[in-house]
């Protein structure tokens, strides 16, 4: 059998289950509680992320139908290929509102949100799904006190239309019934793995453990285990293709890049503010360097702009091929400082021409180190290096973020970078690097960026409205555009679009439009947990190496009771321009959500403390920080950020001890 790859070359296992809720909580918790941990521990062995999908409602107003229905279907098409499916004795619950986000037939409109998900995740799916069905023996009921049997079985509800003549809600359950067949004989010729007539929740857990063993170890083979270079390739590659497809490969920038790169040698800076597209620009180049997207011909008489935004666009070609590295701020946790920037250049350049490296720990050698490689690659053949945020890095005592550079640069080294106006930019200026200003969005392309970035939601936008977003001032950048686009797409009510268009284009720049999208979050998300917004984003803004969805269900739960899924999943889904999520983790973007978020949150007495304890509790209990190299207690970026959150905790007496025990 051929290996079937993840969908990202992230090395994630991201599962989701479905089945009926009220009669299948007995199974739930044993894959929770007892088989999704087993399975972790072999994930973790392999360098594997392991998230497990476990939407369990936890919205009950029937007002959020289409926004349960919306989190479904993202969370199917973010789990794929992995798709695990439970089927008793209820079909389950019929929305009133159509489908949205991954079907449009018909028939789906008469289906309940089980049948539903099981049609878009499996059995419509390509036969490359790795999907394993389980089907209850209907015998398993017997085995509860009669009293309770009637909620493991499809009965009448009062909720049932009224049907003249008839029983009504007997007729409604006798055609559920009727379907809940139709279903399990669909998924028994369906080709997918089926265990058919389990009789307990823990022999359905261990089979299920057995084959999602299996197919890790044929996804990811234990000895096939990368460093973390490898790992920190693939977040950057990652990180590359989500910008890429953003908006503001404009035909100036091209040039500008296109004839930098025709060069021998030398250094070129983008400028521009937070949010003008830098990342987008250098993203797109990054991948065109690394043959991620193919040059095309110049079409007559200009490209229109959804082809540029996909990168598709003719530019000047490289007249000789050139290894290309490329970092980008905020992509990789274990890359934050300069020393840590400096070690992942040397291994790349190193294990591209074989060069033997031995490193030193001090900031000084590393640079000196740096330089010769540098030398010695650039005597090979041409090299570039892209540095997107080099004006990001967090400057140590002896190093500042532009101090790695070398004086001089050899004939054959390029280095690209983005920096905003501020000392960096001064600095590159100094040393007569060419530059290039980010341009504003013009009214035109402004537009055509609304209807394409709509488009791919299945979701378009009035004259009126369109002329509105080409007319605002603000919408000229990038990162204020996206994330008004990113609002309307999830506005649920057609009638009130307008008005809400208008007051998100009231905002006069990034950081209060930010503000108010976070005002948005809290009056939607707040209403289920308390608090859920600012603890959410306080967390992840005092982790600088991220936190998985896991970690952080368990940091807004309790210990025994972690949050509902779908809680998070709803405000991850709104929340994509301030969240990077790569390799299964979750990372606040540098960019002005950030900062609207640290002023708005971290600002408050003893946010900060109590969200660094709770932290710093669960890096304890996961042992992090205990061992000199941290072997089996989780990557050495862990451990920075375990200590940090003792030290903003308070918690000065855990920090020594545990700092003694890192010496020893």
């Amino acid at each position: 059998m051929s290996r079937v790859l993840p969908p990202l070359d992230e090395r994630v296992v991201r599962i989701f289950i479905s089945s009926t809720f009220r009669d299948m909580q007995a199974e739930r918790e044993e894959l929770i509680k007892r088989v999704f941990p087993r399975l972790r521990a072999i994930c973790t062995a392999r360098a594997v992320e392991l998230v497990e999908v476990d939407l369990r409602w936890g919205i009950r107003d029937a007002s959020s139908e289409e926004r349960i229905l919306t989190v479904c279907m993202d969370e199917i098409e973010k789990s794929r290929p992995f798709f695990v499916g439970l089927v008793g004795e209820r079909y389950g619950w019929i929305p009133s509102v159509p489908p949205v986000g991954g079907t449009s037939i018909a028939a789906d409109r008469e289906r309940s949100i089980t049948d539903i998900e099981m049609q878009v995740g499996a059995l419509r799916a390509s036969r490359e799904t790795q999907a394993f069905f389980y089907i209850r023996d209907p015998a398993y009921i017997d085995s509860f006190p009669e009293e309770t049997r009637d909620a493991y079985r499809e009965m009448p509800i009062a909720a049932d239309p009224e049907v003249p003549g008839a029983d009504a809600a007997e007729v409604a359950a006798g055609t559920r019934r009727a379907k809940l067949a139709l279903l399990k004989q669909q998924i028994r010729s369906s080709g997918f793995p089926v265990l058919d007539g389990y009789r307990t929740p823990g022999e359905m857990g261990e089979d299920l453990l057995v084959r999602l063993t299996a197919a890790v170890d044929r996804i990811f083979p234990v000895q096939e285990i990368p460093d973390e270079i490898a790992r920190q390739v693939a977040e950057q590659l990652a990180f590359a293709r989500r910008y890429a497809r953003a908006f503001s490969l404009d035909q100036a920038a091209g040039r500008f890049i296109g004839y930098f790169m025709r060069d021998k040698g030398g250094g070129a800076v983008v400028l521009g503010e937070s949010g003008s597209g830098k990342t987008a620009l250098l993203a797109n180049w990054s991948l065109r360097a690394v043959n991620e997207v193919a040059p095309a011909p110049e079409p007559a008489p200009r490209p229109s702009l959804w082809r540029r935004l996909m990168g598709r666009a003719a530019a000047p070609q490289v007249q000789e091929p050139a290894f290309t590295v490329s970092v980008f701020a905020g992509a990789s946790p274990g890359i934050r400082t300069p020393a840590q920037l400096l070690r992942y250049l040397v291994h790349r350049l190193a294990t591209r021409y074989g060069l033997a490296v031995e490193l030193h720990n001090d900031e000084g050698g590393l640079r000196q180190i740096f330089t010769k490689v540098l030398q010695q690659a650039a005597a090979r053949g041409p090299v570039t290096l892209i540095i997107d945020g080099l004006d990001q890095l967090e400057a140590s005592e002896n190093l500042a973020p532009f101090a790695w550079l070398p004086q001089a640069l050899p004939a054959n080294v390029r280095i690209l970078a983005s920096v905003a106006p501020g000392p960096v930019a001064d600095y590159l200026r100094r040393r007569q690097w060419q530059t290039f200003d980010m341009p504003a969005l013009t009214a035109e392309v402004k537009r055509e960026i609304a209807v394409a970035f709509l488009a791919d939601y299945r979701k378009e936008l009035s004259e009126e409205a369109l002329a509105l977003i080409a007319g605002s001032r603000a919408a000229r950048s990038p990162l204020y555009l996206a994330a008004v686009l990113n609002e309307i797409r999830l506005h649920g009510s057609h009638e009130t679009l307008s008005r809400r268009l208008g007051e998100l284009l009231s905002n006069e720049d990034v950081p209060t439009l930010a503000d108010s999208i976070l005002n948005r979050w809290e009056h939607d998300f707040n209403g289920d947990r308390s608090g859920l917004v600012s603890d959410t984003m306080t967390l992840l803004a005092l982790t600088p190496t991220g936190l998985s969805e896991t970690e952080l269900l368990e940091l807004l739960g309790s210990e025994d009771d972690p949050l509902p899924r779908v809680l998070l999943t709803a405000l991850l889904l709104a929340a994509s321009p301030a969240i990077i999520e790569g390799r299964g983790r979750l990372l606040l973007a540098r960019n002005a959500f950030r900062t609207a978020i640290e002023r708005r949150y971290l600002s408050v007495p003893g946010v900060t403390e109590s969200a660094a304890a709770r932290l710093a509790k669960l890096f304890k209990e996961k042992n992090f920080g205990l061992t000199r190299d941290g072997e089996g207690k989780g990557w050495g970026s862990d451990i920075i950020a375990f200590l940090e959150a003792l030290w903003t905790s308070g918690d000065h007496g855990s920090l020594r001890e545990h700092l003694a025990a890192c010496r020893t």
